[in-house]
């Protein structure tokens, strides 16, 4: 490998010199409130994504606002509602 050179070495060794003399930049510290208030918000969300997915399983919970209407129950009926029977028919058919 150290006879394919492509001459990229000393332009590289100046970015570094250059990198180096640059002041570093002074990052600012959050206060510890919005560090709090952060983990505040993700764990709000993530009691919120459950709340979501207990309501996707069972709609029927007490802390649903919208729960599903309740189904009036059926009275189950013995004796069929239409009953077959004859239909007269004309004897002779006729030409219209």
């Amino acid at each position: 490998m150290e006879d394919f050179d492509l001459g990229l070495d000393e332009e590289w060794a100046g970015d570094e010199e250059e990198e180096e003399q640059e002041p570093e930049k002074k990052r600012r510290k959050l206060p510890p409130l919005l560090d709090l208030l952060t983990i505040v918000m993700l764990a709000a969300t993530a009691c919120l994504i459950g709340v979501y997915g207990l309501l996707i399983i069972n709609p029927h919970l007490p802390f649903n606002p919208f729960p599903p209407p309740t189904l009036v129950p059926l009275a189950p009926t013995l004796t069929p509602s239409l009953t077959p029977t004859d239909t007269p028919t004309p004897g002779v058919p006729t030409w219209t």
